[in-house]
């Protein structure tokens, strides 16, 4: 009888510690989701549009990120999560980061949004006794929350970053980057053209007579006309070697061998000229 009523007793008390968590969770999201903060400690992200990954305990952050941030940082709080001893805050950095690359010669520039998962740990027992006040007093150590954005950049812990502009001239820079990217991509598609017209000459100068040459040829012909043909970047990458059925190793006869060459031929006749038709329909207008 005893053990009855201990195993409800453990029962009743993991309800009561779940309803508790449950609550506190909807409390807090109801209190912090689509707040403002100015984050007391320094943060890691990766700008890639993902949360990435922040430890925090007390004022002691760890992250790996290539991309770091000073304290004072502005942010919105877009969702919370509530583990056992652990707060998970999904937050946007209100200013983006302007992050470069390299394409060729040039440098290029784009704005990225930048997300951080701040994972907040928390006294356990603040957590199973739903006890916000606690809760919060445990975050005010890395965050200051606001209800409003101007709110928040009024406070002193404010770094007032903001995204560094665009070098000067980078429209000019912008527009001989895309006629190159048309030079580049138009020189690809001359290059294809080129082999397929190549291609064609080789194939109709090795066509042969032969009975089983010409059975392979007629099923390699009638193969590659059913052939699905992809996007301008596909035909390019792709040329003609990238549309040929091959035939399977192994012995064979003189023959079989015959039908095989024939087999390629076919394809390789058809994949060329019609490449060198396709083809001309990708070139394109350098702006």
């Amino acid at each position: 009888m005893n053990r009855k009523l201990l195993g409800c007793g453990v029962v009743l008390a993991v309800s009561l510690s779940t309803a508790s968590a449950g609550d506190l969770q909807r409390e807090l999201a109801g209190r912090w989701r689509g707040s403002w903060v100015v984050l007391e400690v320094g943060v890691r992200s990766d700008c890639s549009g993902t949360y990435t990954d922040n430890r925090l305990n007390g004022r002691r952050v760890s992250g790996s990120r290539a991309l770091s941030f000073e304290v004072g940082e502005l942010a919105q709080i877009d969702k919370i999560d509530l583990h056992r001893a652990r707060l998970d805050l999904m937050l946007t950095l209100a200013e983006p980061m302007r992050v470069s690359w390299q394409d060729g010669p040039f440098t290029l520039y784009r704005q990225a949004a930048c997300r951080v998962e701040l994972q907040a740990d928390l006294p356990r027992s603040a957590v199973a006794g739903g006890d916000v006040a606690a809760v919060e007093r445990a975050l005010s150590q890395a965050l200051e929350r606001y209800d409003a954005r101007n709110e928040a950049e009024g406070s002193r812990s404010w770094n007032a970053r903001q995204v560094e502009p665009y070098p000067e001239g980078y429209d000019a820079t912008l527009a001989e980057h895309a006629r190159w990217k048309a030079e580049e991509a138009n020189a690809a598609v001359h290059d294809r053209i080129g082999q397929a017209q190549a291609e064609t000459v080789r194939v109709t100068e090795r066509i042969e007579s032969d009975d089983a040459y010409l059975s392979g040829f007629a099923q390699g012909v009638e193969l590659a006309r059913d052939l699905a043909w992809p996007a301008c970047e596909g035909m390019v990458r792709g040329g003609v070697e990238g549309f040929l059925t091959r035939v399977p190793a192994g012995e064979k006869t003189d023959s079989q061998r015959r039908h095989d060459r024939g087999f390629e031929d076919g394809q390789r006749l058809v994949v060329s000229l019609e490449l060198g038709k396709r083809l001309p329909g990708c070139l394109v207008s350098a702006p």
